[in-house]
């Protein structure tokens, strides 16, 4: 939603092909490793938290604990979405 709402903003406008444009241009650089669309594919890229259920919860804000990620670093990210050739997805201008 976040990527979203940037997209809108950056666009200034709701129109659909700016804010496309908008998000293949949009970069998350909070975290270990920065989020963004690929523009040619528009998949999201990005490692995935793994999480756990804390045994106690303490309170309403704090009852998971993180025990990794999909992958760890920007070349194991990248290798689990693949390639153009192996993902064979073309987004074709409207």
């Amino acid at each position: 939603m976040r990527s979203m709402l940037d997209a809108i903003e950056s666009a200034g406008s709701t129109d659909s092909e700016a804010i496309v444009e908008a998000l293949e241009n949009w970069t998350d650089t909070l975290g270990t490793f920065p989020s963004y669309y690929r523009k040619w594919d528009h998949q999201l890229i990005r490692p995935s938290v793994i999480l756990e259920i804390k045994d106690e919860i303490s309170d309403q804000w704090d009852f998971f604990d993180v025990i990794g990620y999909t992958s760890e670093g920007v070349e194991a990210t990248l290798a689990d979405f693949g390639t153009p050739e192996e993902v064979a997805c073309e987004m074709n201008a409207s």
